[in-house]
């Protein structure tokens, strides 16, 4: 009997011990699949890109690129897969190398066409829309070895790319972003050395603050780095090349039935002949009360000892001191030959006294008037008005009075006790800008980086004529002179797409020069590229309208504007702060909700001066001198889903404004919404990956990265609106009072099937790993394998039921 008993036992302790087995299924063999890409499935465990270099080298219309990412293996196993890189759109490639640690790897460059069809099919098994963002673009795959746990990996590649012209204007595009990834990288760096075929002119980087460097009239440098960032947008450069002494080039975009949108480029040469630059008078104004006493006196003469150094041989000057009282260095303006003199004497200057800024401004404008040449003003305080006239709006009034036509006057407040209103407002109305020096920041290096970009002016009073093409809405407004070496950047929209003939004048020496252009373009409703462009004009739009408050006040009719402006581009203003706050602003895409905000009290009234005012300033400016648009709000930096950021390529919150091309979306109630989405829309529900989502992607690459943005999603296609859900999911509420009728779509979705080893690897992000049946690699079921396990289960326990009443039973007989 013990026999039969101790059987009974071994048998009932080997079930159990295979039955939870049978439960998890295959947790270390064969090993787990692996996605490298820019946006990972949310399942499963991801690999880190913790450093991406990239180095280009372009001479006239060939590009070399080279590539290296190091990815982290933070996994407790081996992950290998495939590596799938989008190539960029109607980019001809060719010797394409690839090298993992050094050991060369062969890999098959794919066809728009097939790609696509790659594309769909991971977005189909993963359940991962991202990969919808590279449709319409070729691909590059090949095997990657293992990369064991713990351990690194080096990607490096290489390919020659021949670029294209369009409208003078050639451009070089490198794929960085991650898509929906929010994994910040440790380290990033772009370095692009140029060559052109031809002197460069326009130099210009919608999507990046770049650096510049330019090496003699062909040669350029253009870098970028980032630390701990998230890459959220494609590299993008463009540039010309002209013989031409002005160089003018557009660039545009319009949609159907709507305005369309342009950004010109007018760059003058680098290297102008003394003949070619404009002989001006230069004023400097340097505030010398009390308050400038010690550190910022002795950089404010290094400043104004700098600028004097660098005159040009045709150049008139004059310095004024003021505090309680003004000194001049001399009575008139004085030749260029003078500047030594000059030197010597702001040597002597001493601080003391209180601050009379009314009477300094109007005799530095006193000194320019009955000339025709151009008048430059540098004036700089670092305090308020407290003698003569005291009143800000009071000064402004005299000053627009009695400035002479061709008056320039470039602000410069010192520290944070400064009129910012004041000083913006003379800059703004008189062709200027307005720079702030913080206490820790060094004068003389902000003055003296300043005058060397306008050292050199090469047309004053700058006017475009646009001919037959109806251009309107135009920042900045008015146009800023033409200096060598610099560019002017000009935005604006247009009714009618077709062939332009531009006009661009102004004035040399007391001369008018024009200068014309007949082979410019502006978009029809063709598809374009170039869908940065709407957000870019709202923001120096919205920068305009929001100084405007700051000066005026509020209207109702300005402050309505700017919450339109900002919830159709998606920028965060004062008065649009729910963007970023899912708490708040829940109805804004209804009228209703809409009137609301326009009743809501108004933002806090700002200071003019203090440190708040002058961070608002800046922030005022970079909005209204914007090359790239508002920046998209993030996490705090340095903040990650797991707590503070390392440098080891952690998450961080997922932002809640995302664009893509001209669209842009919020983040509301756990899905995003398209801020094209008006009350009232239809809305179709759309089962994310069935037939219908992808007819719907297939309407045009533009909806395809639309789509691209998650899940669940409200997008608007050609004035109807469509809701993305997850396969069994409901409908939810419209984001508005009233919910308009919906039209449900039934359609057959195919199920994500795990299959094999095989992995997908795609460029620019962090690889994921996730057990073939597993919802993570951490060892829990997915709801199908659980499903598959369920009469294994019943039946062990049955078994096991039945053994130990046996057992019970054959002891209870033993007794």
């Amino acid at each position: 009997m013990k026999q039969r008993v101790s059987a009974l036992l071994a048998l009932l302790m080997l079930l159990v011990t295979i039955l939870p087995a049978a439960a998890q299924g295959p947790i270390v063999e064969p090993p787990p699949d692996v996605i490298i890409d820019p946006m990972p499935p949310q399942r499963g465990v991801a690999l880190q890109l913790i450093e991406e270099r990239i180095d280009v080298t372009i001479e006239g219309q060939v590009a070399v690129t080279r590539l290296a990412q190091t990815f982290r293996n933070p996994s407790e196993w081996a992950l290998e897969g495939e590596y799938l890189f989008p190539l960029p759109a109607d980019a001809s490639i060719s010797d394409m190398d690839m090298t993992v640690d050094g050991v060369k790897l062969e890999g098959e460059l794919l066809e728009a066409d097939e790609a696509r069809r790659i594309y769909e099919e991971i977005v189909r098994r993963k359940m991962d829309p991202a990969f919808l963002e590279w449709i319409g673009s070729g691909l590059f795959r090949t095997h990657i070895f293992p990369i064991p746990p713990g351990e690194t990996r080096l990607i490096e590649m290489e390919y020659t790319q021949l670029l294209k012209a369009d409208g003078g204007l050639f451009e070089y595009r490198f794929p960085l972003r991650q898509g929906a990834s929010n994994q910040r990288v440790r380290d990033v760096s772009i370095a692009v050395n140029l060559t052109g075929e031809a002197p460069l002119r326009a130099l210009y980087s919608p999507s990046h603050e770049v650096d510049i460097i330019r090496d003699g009239e062909q040669q350029a440098t253009v870098g970028w780095e980032g630390r701990d960032v998230v890459l959220d947008q494609d590299f993008s450069l463009f540039w010309s090349v002209s013989p031409e002494a002005i160089e003018v080039n557009l660039l545009s975009f319009k949609e159907r039935g709507e305005d369309g949108f342009f950004l010109l480029l007018a760059a003058p040469t680098i290297q102008p002949t003394q003949a070619n630059v404009i002989e001006r008078d230069v004023v400097l104004v340097l505030d010398v009360s009390g308050s400038m006493e010690g550190d910022k006196m002795e950089e404010a003469r290094e400043a104004l000892d700098y600028v004097l150094q660098h005159l040009n041989e045709g150049d008139r000057f004059n310095v004024i001191a003021f505090s309680t009282g003004t000194r001049r260095f001399a009575q008139q303006l004085q030749p260029a030959s003078a500047a030594p003199a000059a030197r010597r004497w702001v040597d002597e200057l001493q601080a003391a006294g209180s601050t009379d800024i009314n009477r300094a401004l109007q005799e530095a404008l006193e000194l320019g008037r009955g000339s025709e040449r151009p008048l430059l003003v540098l004036f700089m305080t670092d305090g308020l008005p407290t003698a003569g006239v005291v009143d800000s709006p009071e000064i402004l009034r005299m000053a627009l009075e009695n400035a002479p036509e061709q008056a320039r006057v470039f602000t410069f407040g010192v520290g944070y006790d400064v009129d910012t209103v004041l000083l913006d407002a003379l800059a703004t109305e008189m062709g200027g800008t307005s720079s702030y020096v913080a206490p820790e920041e060094n004068i003389q290096e902000k003055v003296s980086a300043f005058y060397e970009k306008v050292s050199a002016p090469v047309l004053a009073d700058v006017r475009l004529d646009w001919g037959d093409a109806l251009a309107e809405e135009m920042y900045p407004s008015p146009l800023p002179d033409l200096f060598a070496g610099q560019q002017m950047v000009v935005v604006g929209r247009y009714r009618e797409g077709g062939p332009v003939s531009l006009e661009l004048e102004g004035m040399v020496n007391g001369e008018m020069q024009r200068f014309t252009y007949d082979d410019l373009r502006l978009t029809g409703d063709e598809e374009s590229d170039n869908g940065w462009l709407p957000r870019l004009w709202a923001t120096r739009k919205i920068g305009t309208l929001l100084q405007s408050i700051r000066r005026n006040g509020e209207q109702r009719e300005v402050v309505e504007e700017i919450i339109d402006l900002a919830i159709r581009y998606g920028i965060v203003t004062p008065y649009t702060t729910f963007l970023v706050d899912e708490g708040d602003g829940e109805d804004f895409f209804s009228e209703e909700g809409r009137n609301e905000l326009m009743d809501a009290p108004p933002p806090m009234a700002p200071e003019s001066s203090g440190a708040g005012a002058v961070q608002e300033s800046e922030e005022l400016s970079d909005m209204t001198q914007s090359e790239r648009g508002a920046a998209l709000p993030t996490a705090p930096l340095g903040t990650t889903e797991g707590g503070e950021a390392d440098g080891s390529g952690g998450d961080v919150a997922a932002p809640p404004i995302r664009t893509v091309g001209a669209r842009s979306f919020v983040h509301r109630d756990g899905r995003w919404i398209d801020t094209r989405y008006q009350e009232g829309m239809s809305l179709t529900h759309v089962p994310f990956g069935s037939d219908a989502y992808f007819e719907l992607a297939a309407r045009s690459p533009e909806v395809a990265r639309a789509l691209s943005v998650g899940v669940p999603l409200i997008v608007v296609v050609e004035g109807a609106g469509y809701e993305i859900v997850e396969n069994d999911a409901l409908p939810t509420p419209a984001p508005q009072s009233t919910r308009p009728a919906a039209t449900t779509v039934a359609v057959e979705t195919p199920s994500a099937q795990a299959t094999g080893t095989t992995v997908e690897i795609a460029v620019q992000g962090k690889p994921t790993a996730t057990l073939p049946g597993f919802d993570s690699a951490i060892g829990m079921p997915t709801d199908e394998q659980s499903g598959s396990n369920t009469p294994l289960l019943l039946l062990g326990g049955l078994l096991a039921l039945a053994l130990g009443g046996g057992i019970g039973w054959a002891m209870m007989r033993r007794r």
